[in-house]
């Protein structure tokens, strides 16, 4: 999911793949997003201005990204009454769920990392370097002859790791 999430070239689309990675877990995304926030600070590659820049209205930032941003796209017609609609082709609102996005994507990283404690590093490898791409773990790779299946130059991430290295970037 998170890799779908980056590779889409739509910020609506984008945000609806980073929110099903809370799903996952199947707790409380809300609660989980205001409770990092505030806990967790440190760990996360969030600065105040990317917060304070949002359009919360009096809501805390998990009920924002949730009601402002997830119900609007997701019932992007259906929406009456007070919830807040998403107009798509406004600069507006583009650029807020472009810097939610950005933000829910930070956040979508640290609860694979954290909450679902998935920070087992992987390479996509080629054995013997030919056929095939596969995931290989640290060990795996040591005990089989390997390539990296796309070089770095082709690939700006080749190896994640959750604590030391800001994967968006």
């Amino acid at each position: 999911m998170l890799r779908e999430a980056r590779s889409t070239n739509n910020d609506y689309l984008a945000f609806l793949f980073f929110w099903q990675i809370f799903e996952v877990g199947r707790g409380n995304p809300i609660g989980w997003i205001n409770k990092t926030l505030k806990k967790k600070p440190n760990q996360l590659w969030v600065t105040d201005d990317a917060v304070a820049i949002l359009p919360l209205g009096g809501k805390s930032l998990g009920q924002y990204l949730y009601e402002d941003c997830r119900c609007a796209i997701s019932h992007l017609f259906k929406l009456t009454g007070t919830k807040r609609r998403i107009i798509i082709d406004t600069p507006e609102d583009n650029l807020r769920i472009t810097r939610s996005c950005q933000l829910l994507a930070e956040f979508a990283r640290f609860y694979i990392c954290d909450a679902l404690k998935l920070n087992k590093v992987m390479y996509l490898v080629r054995r013997n370097g030919r056929g095939f791409p596969v995931y290989l773990s640290d060990e795996e790779t040591q005990a089989v002859r390997c390539k990296i299946a796309y070089p770095q130059r082709y690939l700006s991430v080749a190896r994640k790791r959750c604590t030391t290295k800001n994967p968006l970037n």
